[in-house]
């Protein structure tokens, strides 16, 4: 019963952490394409604070934590899949643009906080020193319930060189996946598409 729910738990932060994290970039994205009052740039920080509160409430704070190429949310290393990999991969990079590893919200946490967070993370990070730049202008921001950390920081996952390792494999063989439906092309044979994407989601999966 305990394993049951362990993993019940660990499935509902799978489901939340892809969806905050896409709720992210959504927010980031509306907020450099339109002005502050704007209802797209409104709406998509109620839906991120929504979400992240509903995990914070649960867990007790919400940490997002970039490892690598991988996401961590409250420590569950996040399956990806072919729908969403550049969106996180998206939100990844303006973290690391500015050398931020760890970024952990706590309770209580307010609506203002979320969006001047992001709005630091849209402005152009300092050449020499990306990390230190961003730290001094978030410590002069209201930003009180939430923490960040610098990349360096960020502890080491004992599973993510085996996954790099093994994300090398599965490289490997979309690639031939990709050479055999382009051989049958060439053939004229007709290609399953639905069997190529079972065998491209099940490469993804055996690492993901």
């Amino acid at each position: 019963m305990i394993q049951d729910a362990s993993a019940t738990n660990q499935a509902q932060t799978q489901e939340e952490g892809r969806k905050v994290l896409s709720a992210f970039y959504t927010a980031l994205r509306a907020m450099k394409l339109y002005p502050w009052e704007n209802e797209a740039v409104q709406t998509s920080l109620r839906e991120l604070q929504a979400l992240g509160s509903g995990i914070i409430e649960r867990e007790g704070a919400l940490e997002i934590r970039v490892v690598g190429d991988f996401f961590f949310i409250n420590e569950t290393r996040l399956r990806l899949d072919l729908s969403n990999f550049s969106v996180f991969g998206a939100f990844a990079q303006v973290l690391t643009r500015h050398e931020v590893g760890t970024v952990e919200f706590l309770s209580g946490v307010q609506g203002p906080e979320w969006a001047t967070f992001l709005a630091l993370l849209l402005k152009e990070p300092k050449e020499d020193d990306p990390y230190g730049g961003f730290e001094r202008a978030f410590a002069a921001s209201p930003c009180h319930r939430v923490v960040i950390a610098p990349m360096q920081d960020a502890p080491a996952d004992e599973d993510v060189d085996e996954a790099l390792e093994m994300s090398k494999v599965t490289y490997a063989k979309s690639v031939k996946v990709a050479k055999d439906v382009l051989e049958d092309v060439r053939l004229g044979r007709a290609v399953n598409v639905r069997k190529m994407k079972r065998a491209v989601q099940g490469i993804v999966d055996q690492v993901l």
